[in-house]
């Protein structure tokens, strides 16, 4: 009986796992039981696509699963600014440049969870989006032209860029179409974000091997896009 003891006492100082110390801290984080699943369903789907990072699949379906979330956010924040016409939609663009970010850059040593550590990161972007808007107005307005005019070699012919322009909106109805694929939206963010850079550079950032794919996903997305126009 004594030695059964010793036995148990000796098993209950074994120390934890970095895991299960991971997760010990989520617990007494997240009351919810709901919200805890959640959150362990994504960092399952990040681990999946951290082993094999070429996979595109594997992103898009990372990313499925917190385009709700997103939504969600996006819209609460657009509650507080729609006065300043910051909308929804200029939050999830944001949002999701952050989200293909951080699918690279988290590391699963890290304390917090990949979705605790996302809701962070969008609370930061959320805040520099709305840092801009009050103290840069006039830039943001004319921020949206690269991305304009670099997409004029891919929009319908009769589009006539310089009254789309005039439309703020039009970039932002682009990047969240449904139509488009993770990594389509992905090139135009890009393509946003460095309009100087070549197909090459271009194809470097979204993790393609050969420019010409990403001629071949312009092709797609004015196939796909050009009901905006209409």
């Amino acid at each position: 009986m004594r030695e059964l003891t010793k036995k148990v006492q000796k098993n209950e100082l074994k120390p934890l796992s970095f895991a299960d110390q991971k997760l010990q801290g989520l617990k007494r984080r997240c009351s919810n039981r709901r919200r805890e699943s959640y959150i362990l369903a994504v960092e399952k789907k990040w681990e999946v696509y951290a082993f094999n990072r070429s996979n595109e699949d594997l992103m898009n379906n990372l990313l499925k699963t917190l385009s709700y979330k997103i939504k969600v956010i996006a819209k609460y924040w657009e509650k507080n600014w729609k006065k300043k016409r910051l909308s929804a939609l200029e939050f999830e663009s944001a949002f999701y440049e952050a989200a293909f970010k951080l699918c690279d850059e988290y590391e699963w040593s890290s304390e917090f969870y990949f979705y605790e550590t996302l809701l962070v990161v969008f609370k930061r972007r959320a805040t520099d989006l709305t840092r801009r808007v009050k103290t840069r107005r006039g830039q943001f307005e004319s921020s949206i032209l690269p991305l304009i005019e670099q997409s004029a070699e891919f929009l319908p012919n009769d589009v006539d860029i310089e009254l789309e322009v005039l439309n703020r909106d039009l970039v932002f109805q682009i990047l969240n179409d449904e139509a488009l694929t993770i990594q389509e939206k992905k090139l135009l963010q890009e393509i946003y974000n460095n309009p100087d850079a070549s197909y090459k550079d271009w194809a470097e950032a979204i993790g393609l091997k050969h420019h010409q794919q990403v001629i071949r996903m312009l092709q797609r997305i004015k196939r796909k896009i050009s009901h905006v126009f209409l």
